[in-house]
């Protein structure tokens, strides 16, 4: 190899550094200024960063021997080209079946079919970034479903005031709820102190104890058909003694012992007993559930 031949290609080799430094192109006659808008090398490895952070969970949807997959829309500056979901029996280890969409725009869903109901799969999602058939990216952690289980349309709520005393219900007609395998379904629930099962609270009332006091109190409705069963869960309600009202009034003779033969009052005998009836009387509500005596 004569020297002029290695000072050519050191002097190649130093023009692509440059070029990867300063953002210029080279061709055939050497270097030029890239057109406004292109990406630089620094650019390219941000963007494909990007594309490869994994996407959060897809929402995966129980079908009649389908799954429906939804997810939201990548960030822009990932640049995505396409969507990839795939999946496989739960915790099978089998090859991962996919499904791409085949383009990056609404709606963002798959619907995955042929699937057995009542078996449990797996669904992850994935960026796709380039020409067809692009670059797949990082997938996402997994959403598990059984096709043909039973689906929520809306969540319960809880009715009622949650005071020490009182009774909730939960809120949860057959309507919220649809069998996608067309089988009937039975209906549970439980009811849960600060995320914890309440011992007993199975019913869809429940009468609040001084134990909930200062505490969240929520319900999990669950449905039951063939081919599995789901979880609904309700909003929190603060749970709360019941504070009343004090009524202040003016002073009253309630019980008078002195003897006096004018108005008939005596003193009690040893080991006697007077019920008093206050409520409704000298003006203390008929409502009253305590009094202040002295």
């Amino acid at each position: 190899m004569s020297l002029s031949s290695v000072l050519t290609r050191r002097r190649v080799a130093a023009m692509v550094a440059l070029t990867a430094l300063l953002g210029v192109g080279m061709s055939a006659g050497g270097a030029h200024a890239l057109p406004s808008g292109s990406q630089t090398s620094g650019s390219g490895l941000a963007v494909q960063a990007e594309a490869d952070n994994p996407p959060a969970p897809p929402t995966a949807i129980a079908g009649n021997a389908q799954v429906t997959v939804f997810w939201t829309p990548a960030p822009p500056a990932a640049l995505v080209t396409d969507y990839s979901v795939h999946y496989r029996v739960a915790g099978s280890g089998v090859a991962w079946v996919e499904i791409r969409k085949g383009n990056a725009f609404a709606p963002y869903s798959v619907t995955a079919p042929l699937l057995i109901n009542g078996t449990a799969y797996e669904f992850q999602l994935a960026y796709v970034t380039g020409v067809a058939p692009g670059v797949v990216g990082t997938y996402s952690a997994s959403s598990f479903v059984r096709p043909g289980s039973p689906v929520y349309v809306t969540r319960p709520t809880i009715s009622g005031t949650a005071v020490v005393g009182s009774t909730l219900t939960a809120v949860d007609p057959d309507s919220n709820w649809s069998s996608a395998d067309g089988t009937p379904m039975t209906a549970t629930y439980q009811w849960q102190s600060n995320d914890v099962d309440i011992l007993g609270a199975t019913s869809p009332q429940f009468v609040v104890t001084a134990a909930q006091a200062g505490t969240t109190v929520r319900v999990i409705a669950n449905r039951r058909n063939t081919s599995g069963n789901v979880s609904a869960t309700s909003d929190e309600v603060p749970a709360k003694l019941l504070l009343g009202t004090y009524l202040p009034l003016p002073p009253v003779r309630l019980l008078d012992t002195r003897n006096d033969p004018t108005t008939g009052t005596a003193k009690l005998a040893a080991g006697s007993v007077r019920v008093l009836h206050i409520a409704g009387t000298n003006g203390v509500p008929a409502d009253a559930t305590a009094v202040v005596l002295n």
